[in-house]
This record gives C-alpha cells, structure tokens and sequence, in this order.
C-alpha cells in the first residue's frame, strides 16, 4: 500500500498520523505546502528492501547508495563489475541538495503551528462565505488544510465565470478544479491507458466545471481572507 500524502503534512485518520499506515508514503516540499525546499519531496518507509530500492531509485539505480549488506550482495553476484558503478535498477538523479534539505529540516521545528494556523484560516474562510452559494460543509476531523476551497451549490456558469474574473482582476490565484487538472478522468494520460472507473463521477464532474481552491497559508491574515470572501459574497 502506497499512501499519497502529498500536501498533507500532520493530517489524520482515527488519531493516526497519515503517511504511518502504508508499507510507502511520499509527502511534497513543493513550494505552495505545508513545508517547502522549493521543489521536492519525500518517501517514508520502515522496510528495509523499500528504503534500500528508493535511495537506489534516487541515485541512478547504483548500488553504492543501499545498505552494505545488499551492497555485498551485488558485489559477491556481478564480480565483473565495479561495486561503485552497480546499477540494480534504472535510476533517476533526484537527489536533494544541502540548501534545500536545510530549508526543510529548519521549517519541521515549526510545522505543529503551521498546520494549526492553516486549519484557522480555513475554518475562518468556511464562517465567512455565503452558505447559500457556496458549499462549506466539508467534513474536517484530521484535516491538514492545503487550500481554501470554494465549490458552488448551484451549477451556475455564469456566477462561476464571475467568481474567477473578479479573482483574476484581484492578482488573487487559483487553481480550477481543485487538484489542478480537475476530473482526473478526462486527462489524456487516463484515456490513453487501460484503466476502470468504478460507478459514477457526478460529484468530481461538479468540482471540475464549478470548484476551485485558493492557496492557503501561515502568513495569510484574517482580514484578507474577510476582504475576498465578502467580496466573493457580493457577486
């Protein structure tokens, strides 16, 4: 099981923290979530084959960055071959730099306050909107807040194109559809590969012609949040 926790650093699941139930879990340091290093991210495992397969995986698929035991392993199997240039798997090259693993280990000395203050200021978005035209009943217990979200109740298209020009004209960004490509669905690498959809898609359909989410953030302040909810509350 591989549980993708990517921007849901601290969230949890019956008091358990997410990321702890799979045999893998990757979180993201992308810049707009909880804990940054700008770009990259992280895979969690407590076995030891996984541990070994990603650091190998990181690294061009070398066996120089496994354990020494399967170090060993491949040295004693393929004498032939150099033992620093052993490569078990195909590889990439997605090793972190030292500046950026500083910018997030600096950051998880903070990260309590940070998923905290996310959570008020999605708790504060949700008191503000209109309830008549915006949906805020969003089942919140575990919740690690990444983004200020704002679906309409009605299929109205017309509102829907307001809510994003006044955005827009506001330099206030968003995202349609949630996730960034909405109904996953429709995206080309699913058509283009075999893959089953399970019943109906009627509540993603709905998100991805009338949802979108606004960045959230520890920084963010009340009275902008009071400032585009009310003004969202006008149109």
């Amino acid at each position: 099981m591989i549980e993708d926790c990517c921007e849901a650093h601290g969230a949890t699941f019956k008091g358990k923290r997410v990321g702890s139930f799979g045999d893998l879990s990757v979180f993201s340091f992308y810049y707009g979530h909880h804990i940054t290093t700008i770009e990259g991210g992280m895979v969690c495992s407590n076995n030891k084959e996984f541990h070994d397969l990603a650091k190998m995986y990181r690294s061009h698929g070398m066996t120089r960055e496994a354990s020494q035991e399967l170090q060993d392993k491949y040295k004693n199997e393929f004498k032939d071959l150099n033992p620093l240039f052993t490569f078990a798997v195909p590889g990439f090259n997605l090793r972190s730099t030292e500046i950026n693993a500083f910018i997030g280990i600096q950051q998880m000395q903070k990260i309590d306050n940070i998923v905290k203050k996310r959570s008020d200021n999605l708790n504060h978005w949700l008191k503000i909107l209109d309830k008549d035209k915006y949906f805020t009943k969003f089942h919140q217990e575990g919740s690690s807040n990444f983004a200020l979200p704002l679906v309409l109740n009605e299929e109205n298209p017309d509102l829907f194109s307001r809510v994003k020009s006044y955005l827009t004209k506001n330099d206030v960004e968003f995202r349609v559809g949630t996730a960034g490509g909405g109904n996953l669905a429709r995206q080309p690498f699913v058509i283009n590969n075999i893959h089953r959809i399970s019943g109906t898609l009627n509540n993603t359909d709905k998100i991805h012609e009338f949802g979108l989410y606004i960045g959230n953030h520890e920084n963010l302040m009340y009275e902008n949040i009071n400032k585009v909810a009310g003004e969202l509350n006008e149109l």
